[in-house]
């Protein structure tokens, strides 16, 4: 039998095309960060934001967006020892809320926001108020009514009352239970300070409305710049037991034209804007574009520079595409946006024309779509050196599998030397590149 020979300039020339292949993507590793953002994988800043539970201070600012499913639930621990709350999600969701907010030590609520009446922001709020004290309650200006008997609970008669004898404009009626249990429920709230039971003060949300630090230690502002002021005149206290103004109803569009029955409720919504530690994080509960466009025309210009590039902004809607317009994301420019929204919910939140525009957006992360669906409860907060962080209660949360460059690299250099010391090269350059290319079809 005839002994094959070995050809040791064949085996020279796959020697040098091996080094020359590891020499060429070892030096792009050099340049990986720049090939990741060219070819739109990695996830270098992830590396830095995305966090263990352990990393984030207890004592600061923490904000977290609940899993609560298709329903809206954020509870903020503010960095002055107080905290909020902005809406309440569905009643079946209120026990998950309540066993969250108690294991961080919570027994009262110094601020409770609900932005509109919708069930999946309200419809937790009774147990809610049944489960803790709360102190001041934020509320829309909808009127709510028993759609039985055409009667309004005594707190919203006094309101609308009063309103109707000073102002002729009309104000929103909502007749569903959810919505009456937690207006019965806010001007019956009581809570106990310095051994001294108090009534919960009640305000009607509006544009311009702060609320600041109570230690001067500290410095954050959440302010409304939505629902904007109907009136200059104020509500009267001792006739209404609501603070606050009457503010914008909004039964039609820019053009005159009747909206629906939904969008009117929905775009009682607050735009709210926390600030703190030149960090910014936005709120919009299901306001839609009629508002979005209100508060972009109101803003002044202090107030316009405030809203640019803000750092984390809570979807409106759930992700809807009747919010969160284009105009409104090309002004605010988030670094991270949060959705809250039901796994496989029916509305298909968030929707693709709202994903469409976010891809649009020029982002600095890779990582900057959360969603409570994929990710469950998302926590923001800062570590020790104030960077802002943020974790997910579930484990390997995220959109997607992450991809690093030196990954790929190293499976080039894999398949390639394979390639190159399996294929049996001749004087034939057809048959040579032949050979490789069914090779490499192999190792697909």
């Amino acid at each position: 039998m005839r002994r094959k020979t070995v050809n040791k300039k064949v085996i020279a020339f796959k020697l040098i095309l091996i080094v020359l292949l590891g020499a060429i993507l070892g030096t792009s590793l050099f340049f990986s960060a720049k090939i990741e953002t060219a070819l739109g994988i990695g996830d270098k800043e992830k590396i830095s934001s995305y966090a263990d539970k352990t990393q984030i201070v207890e004592d600061d600012l923490t904000i977290h967006y609940l899993d609560v499913g298709q329903g809206d639930c954020t509870f903020i621990c503010l960095p002055d020892g107080t905290n909020m709350m902005i809406d309440a999600s569905l009643s079946s969701k209120a026990d998950h809320i309540i066993e969250y907010v108690t294991a961080l030590g919570v027994t009262q609520i110094d601020y409770f926001i609900l932005t509109h009446s919708d069930s999946d922001h309200c419809g937790g709020a009774k147990k809610i108020f049944d489960a803790f004290e709360i102190k001041n309650i934020y509320r829309p200006f909808e009127i709510a009514m028993d759609a039985s008997n055409s009667t309004i609970p005594y707190a919203d008669e006094k309101l609308a009352s009063y309103y109707t004898s000073h102002e002729s404009e009309k104000y929103s009626l909502v007749t569903t239970n959810v919505y009456r249990n937690f207006i019965t429920a806010a001007y019956g709230e009581k809570y106990t300070e310095n051994g001294v039971e108090k009534q919960a003060k009640v305000t009607v949300s509006y544009d311009g409305l702060k609320i600041i630090a109570n230690n001067t230690d500290v410095n954050f502002t959440f302010e409304f710049f939505a629902p904007l002021i109907r009136s200059t005149t104020a509500f009267d206290y001792e006739s209404t037991q609501t603070y606050g103004y009457p503010t914008k109803i909004y039964d039609e569009d820019r053009e005159g034209h009747k909206v629906a029955s939904g969008v009117t409720k929905n775009s009682c919504s607050g735009v709210m804007l926390l600030e703190y530690k030149e960090n910014s994080f936005l709120f919009t509960g299901d306001a839609t574009n009629l508002v979005e466009d209100d508060v972009r025309d109101s803003l002044t210009a202090s107030e316009r520079a405030r809203f640019e590039k803000v750092n984390v902004f809570q979807a409106g809607h759930h992700g809807a595409e009747t919010s969160n317009s284009e105009e409104f994301l090309n002004l605010i420019q988030p670094t991270y946006v949060v959705v809250s929204c039901g796994l496989n919910n029916k509305y298909k939140h968030p929707s693709e024309a709202f994903v469409q525009r976010l891809e649009n957006l020029s982002h600095d992360v890779n990582d900057y779509l959360l969603r409570t669906d994929k990710m469950g409860d998302i926590v923001f907060g800062y570590s020790e050196d104030g960077s802002l962080l943020y974790y997910a209660s579930q484990a390997g949360s995220g959109n997607a599998i992450t991809v690093y460059w030196w990954e790929i690299a190293l499976g080039i250099f894999v398949v390639v030397t394979v390639v190159i010391i399996s294929v049996k090269f001749t004087k034939n350059v057809h048959a040579t590149t032949k050979r490789v290319v069914n090779k490499v079809k192999k190792y697909k």
